[in-house]
């Protein structure tokens, strides 16, 4: 499993994502001072948006049924729990688009080629977010080595 959205889940036989970009954003507001130049006050989390994007061959591996499914989940018009394949609770996620551009169409009508792209957007769901309250140990998994020593 490379990533699981809801029911559906990303892997090798059916669907799979070449890239994947993660946009998070951080709001600060100015602060006007007095002959200064204005300071920043943290005022908390902003958006935070995942693109995939890929390449499926239909005919070695994956099918397009795949979108199909995809697009029932967005028609739900409910926020999905993403979870990366390591197992980690990203939080829940609403699907904003889908797009599939379809190549080298055999006569059936089905493609030999489909390049896709899907963009996700946080749900701002405060219950989820108090609940995914990491220990010292666990955040210390992903510190950064110490190259002092």
């Amino acid at each position: 499993m490379l990533m699981s959205l809801g029911p559906f889940v990303f892997h090798i036989d059916a669907i799979t994502y070449q890239a994947l970009r993660r946009m998070d954003n951080y709001r600060w507001q100015n602060q006007d001072r007095l002959n200064q130049r204005p300071s920043q006050q943290f005022t908390g989390l902003g958006e935070s948006r995942i693109e995939l994007n890929g390449l499926l061959y239909p005919e070695y591996k994956g099918t397009t049924h795949a979108f199909q499914a995809l697009r029932q989940i967005a028609r739900l018009g409910k926020p999905q729990l993403l979870i990366n394949g390591h197992g980690l609770l990203l939080g829940r996620w609403c699907i904003e688009s889908i797009e599939e551009n379809q190549q080298h169409i055999l006569k059936q009508g089905d493609p030999r080629k489909v390049h896709f792209r899907m963009s996700l957007k946080r749900y701002g769901d405060d219950k989820i977010t108090k609940g995914l309250q990491y220990t010292k140990d666990k955040l210390s998994q992903y510190a950064l080595p110490n190259k002092a020593g």
